[in-house]
């Protein structure tokens, strides 16, 4: 059976490079470029110890009530705000898989100026071969039945902004965790690129926090 750490590093780097496919930012391809190959350095490096020491879990920063809330506002009411918050996140704030999944439905419907309701976004699914990828009506059913009101919607965003930023730094972390254990690895130099890290992760958040896309 796979190490614990291999396992978890992988489905990083997995994600990374989706995301890094998709990106059109910069400075976010820069910082997942970089976190793909501290993560395959960690893979060859467990793998060739072939460690059997127990990785602590460590909770994930996201909120699903959170999500399903703003997925949900979004489908039942089209108003301007809430229409801002839909074109400003990504999905990558999203870390239900089901809320991504459903979440680029909403940002693809968007742009080809579809009327989004829970009729239209299950068609649209059902057309595009992605309703069971996003859960199927049942969900969709429910995320629109958790809002209990669409007043807080653009708070609701800036929360789920928080949590992601919170795992990116927590991605962040784990490469300082896993350089820092390497003994061929000059501290000064490791500094140094976290540091150059730090700098290319603060910019990415503040043009998200800006709306960029």
């Amino acid at each position: 059976m796979e190490n614990k750490i291999i396992i978890q590093a992988k489905k990083f780097i997995e994600g990374f490079r989706s995301d890094f496919e998709k990106s059109r930012s910069p400075a976010q391809k820069k910082y997942l470029s970089d976190m793909v190959n501290s993560f395959v350095a960690l893979v060859n490096l467990v793998e060739g110890e072939d460690s059997k020491e127990e990785v602590p879990s460590v909770l994930t920063p996201f909120s699903k009530d959170l999500e399903c809330a703003v997925i949900g506002a979004i489908m039942i009411e089209n108003s301007e705000e809430i229409m801002a918050v839909l074109d400003d996140l990504i999905v990558d704030v999203f870390y239900v898989p089901q809320n991504k999944v459903i979440f680029q439905c909403l940002k693809n419907m968007r742009l080809q100026k579809l009327p989004i309701d829970l009729l239209t976004v299950s068609d649209f699914l059902i057309k595009n071969k992605r309703l069971a990828a996003a859960g199927g009506d049942r969900k969709l059913i429910h995320v629109t039945q958790t809002v209990s009101s669409t007043a807080h919607v653009d708070y609701h965003s800036k929360l789920l902004l928080e949590y992601y930023f919170k795992r990116l730094v927590q991605e962040l972390g784990v490469f300082i965790r896993v350089e820092s254990s390497l003994p061929e690895v000059d501290v000064f130099d490791l500094v140094d690129k976290v540091s150059d890290r730090f700098t290319v992760l603060n910019s990415y958040i503040k043009e998200l926090q800006h709306g960029g896309n």
